[in-house]
């Protein structure tokens, strides 16, 4: 049964911030600080799009189903801007977004808990969710951008404070700092008050966090680059043509920056500079590289190719021929299986060999709009308007 929300008001909301900002002086400097190595992300959670701050996509030891699996349960949600579907689970609860709406579904029984089609500190009205950004969780909250940025209790969608903006752009939680963008602003906000640690006007769009940096495109014409998480400052900057580069996802690991459109680029995280290019045989290709650390993961809908680089150089492992791959859709990956989402189903390979493990279609006409997530021995995949819980068992 959906639940009804008892939002704050925006009187309360600004009663706690003047409170917090008058006693600003008196309170330990480091709790206006990011901690920006706290990192970790909860066993039997995907907490963000692409799973970690590193965007890697990887899940470690979670299993997953390995074989043919069986439905656990599976939920209709409904058809309202499918294009916009995107998956996130604290582990008790998988959190569905589309353009106008966030869903709540028990991660056990598949239950809807609550829904969110309006979002605003007032008990009445409120700004309509339109989002093209993933929620994110974290701190024991729920982070949703819309027009403004947002953290919700994940619990039942109450509002708890609200950071306005003119339109947000992008966003990332490291610790318990929450990075966004929008305009010609990236700014860091305090996850547990809503209170701006710092902004500044380099137009970078966070997709990624590692090491204290923030690295992704700054504005719009083909720059990608890194800024220094604790202050906002340009660490360096690279020329990597394509004008809607800021929709592309990297993925870091070993310090080393997995990027770009075709050819991918592995860029030093330190620098920028490259350490090696793979050509994909496209130049436009919408890539969401995932990866463990050793090997590099790539579904190129443009190409229909799932293929496997060594991390350090860039040579092939295996690649694996693949239609109806869904662009710009993030593959999930665990030790043992990589699960890469279809137009019409999902389809996992063996991480090693390339094998396949299985094939799931719903329908030739079903389509699925979102990246799988999995969770402990769980892969969640959205097929239309219905959510689809998997397992082995």
């Amino acid at each position: 049964m959906l639940q009804d929300r008892s939002p704050l008001t925006r009187r309360q909301t600004f009663a706690v911030g003047i409170g917090l900002a008058i006693g600003s002086s008196v309170l330990p400097q480091r709790w206006f600080k990011s901690h920006p190595h706290a990192v970790t992300v909860e066993r039997d959670a995907w907490p963000m799009e692409q799973h970690d701050p590193a965007r890697t996509g990887y899940a470690g030891s979670e299993t997953g189903p390995t074989r043919e699996p069986a439905v656990a349960w599976q939920t209709e949600l409904g058809e309202e801007q499918l294009t916009r579907r995107k998956l996130i689970s604290s582990g008790e609860q998988i959190y569905v977004t589309s353009h106008h709406s966030l869903t709540a579904v028990d991660a056990i029984e598949g239950e809807r808990q609550w829904q969110l089609t309006r979002l605003g500190t007032l008990p009445w009205g409120g700004e309509q969710l339109s989002t093209g950004v993933s929620p994110v969780l974290g701190n024991g909250q729920l982070f949703v951008g819309a027009n403004d940025l947002y953290a919700v209790n994940p619990a039942n969608g109450n509002a708890q404070w609200e950071y306005e903006t003119t339109s947000l752009d992008e966003m990332l939680r490291v610790g318990n700092t929450v990075y966004i963008s929008y305009g010609d602003v990236l700014a860091a906000v305090d996850a547990s008050s809503g209170l701006e640690r710092w902004k500044a006007e380099t137009r970078l769009h966070p997709k990624a966090y590692a090491q204290g940096q923030l690295v992704g495109s700054i504005g719009y014409d083909g720059v990608f680059g890194a800024v220094d998480a604790a202050s906002g400052s340009v660490e360096w900057t690279r020329e990597i043509k394509r004008n809607d580069a800021y929709r592309i996802g990297p993925c870091v690991t070993n310090e080393t920056v997995y990027y770009g459109t075709g050819p991918l680029y592995a860029l030093d995280l330190t620098d920028g500079s490259t350490l090696w290019t793979h050509s994909l045989a496209t130049a436009g290709a919408e890539l969401k590289p995932v990866s463990d650390g050793t090997t590099v993961y790539l579904a190129v809908g443009e190409t229909n190719r799932v293929l496997a680089l060594d991390a350090s150089t860039g040579d092939i492992r295996w690649s694996r021929k693949q239609e109806a791959i869904t662009t710009g859709s993030a593959p999930a990956l665990t030790e043992e299986t990589l699960y890469v989402g279809l137009k019409h189903g999902v389809v996992a390979f063996d991480t090693a060999t390339g094998a396949e493990r299985f094939l799931v279609r719903k329908s030739e006409a079903a389509s699925i709009q979102n990246s799988p997530i999995v969770v402990g021995d769980t892969l969640y995949v959205m097929l239309d308007g219905t959510l689809f819980a998997l397992t082995d068992e």
